[in-house]
């Protein structure tokens, strides 16, 4: 959505294209214009993530001393993504899926955390959550999902009567968030056919803690097989330097 301060501003730089028509062809004028509104576009969307802006806001959730480390420089505030891949296998009646186990290892592009527990040290907000899927060639190899195309989940219509529970030490960052959120009439905004949920009340993972992800189906029976879900924890964390 285009703001007040941005509307003035490109009816600003409309007002110069029209200044310059005399001067411009068609194809030029409409080439400026449409530079002007994806660059409005485009600073909408980095803006969009206020991560950062939590992190520092609700940082007296956080461990005593990592806002100093960052000041002086021993720790660096940086945008950290946690996903993990599962496959949710089809049958009939309720069952629920776990993103996060404890015999996973992590690997590029499927698992962020080794046996579903955070790093020793590590401080995250947890600002969005994503959730896509994907239909998959068998057997189900890790050269099988790095393949995958992922989508959101507004894609695979069986999923809609799921509900999506997530929570870090038995500190509730979303229950029963139903599936269907992610769908398009309720988005936070899309990016790359990504529907991603911004949490309302970010929650922070701090180290060497347990993280839970489910997927809880009253009836499974519509999955259709070969059928992946990915599940993105979107936020802010802390690096070593």
């Amino acid at each position: 959505m285009i703001d007040e301060k941005n509307e003035q501003g490109l009816m600003a730089g409309l007002a110069g294209v029209m200044q310059l028509a005399g001067k411009l062809d068609d194809k030029q004028i409409f080439s400026l214009i449409a530079t002007g509104v994806n660059k409005i576009a485009e600073n909408q969307r980095t803006a969009s993530r206020g991560s950062r802006e939590d992190f520092f806001k609700y940082s007296d959730r956080l461990e005593k001393g990592v806002v100093e480390k960052i000041k002086k420089g021993e720790l660096q505030a940086v945008d950290y993504e946690i996903i993990s891949v599962v496959e949710v296998p089809a049958g009939a009646g309720k069952r629920s899926i776990d993103f996060f186990t404890s015999d996973q290892v992590y690997k590029a592009g499927i698992h962020t955390l080794n046996n579903g527990r955070t790093e020793k040290d590590f401080n995250m907000i947890v600002s969005e959550i994503g959730l896509l899927a994907a239909n998959f060639t068998a057997p189900l190899t890790d050269a099988a999902i790095l393949d995958a195309n992922f989508q959101s989940v507004s894609a695979f219509p069986s999923l809609r009567n799921a509900f999506l529970n997530v929570s870090c030490n038995n500190r509730i960052i979303t229950r029963h968030l139903p599936v269907n959120s992610f769908y398009a009439v309720n988005l936070a905004y899309v990016t790359n056919q990504e529907h991603v949920i911004r949490l309302d009340n970010p929650k922070f993972l701090l180290g060497n803690e347990v993280l839970t992800a489910t997927l809880e189906f009253q009836d499974a029976s519509g999955v259709p097989a070969n059928t992946i879900a990915m599940i993105k924890l979107r936020g802010t964390a802390t690096l070593p330097r």
